[in-house]
């Protein structure tokens, strides 16, 4: 599954990211994390069905905003190992803990 999730992003983000832009880089980065994980769901989709013999709609809907939730885990992770003073742990701990917290429920 992640071999056809990573062609379905190469091949559709390109596609879909130039069509849709704003003038917000932020916007337009939120929108590409989103973005990543349409691509992957909508490219796994069949495999899915064909493998388990039907396909959740709510995995569907969950899965861009894991990709999101991710993201945040990977990088608040990187900068609390590139910056391991005690001042800034809490609030790494708190990012870290609603971001990982919100991938497990």
């Amino acid at each position: 599954m992640s071999f056809v999730a990573v062609v379905g992003i190469a091949l559709w983000f390109p596609l879909l990211y130039g069509r849709i832009r704003s003038e917000s880089r932020l916007l337009n980065r939120v929108w590409s994390l989103v973005l990543v994980g349409v691509c992957a769901t909508v490219a796994v989709l069949p495999l899915v069905a064909y493998v388990f013999g039907r396909v959740s709609l709510l995995g569907v809907v969950m899965g861009p905003l894991l990709v999101v939730l991710a993201q945040i885990t990977i990088v608040a992770g990187l900068w609390w190992c590139a910056l391991p003073v005690e001042a800034f742990g809490g609030v790494f701990r708190t990012v870290l803990g609603a971001s990982v917290g919100w991938q497990i429920r």
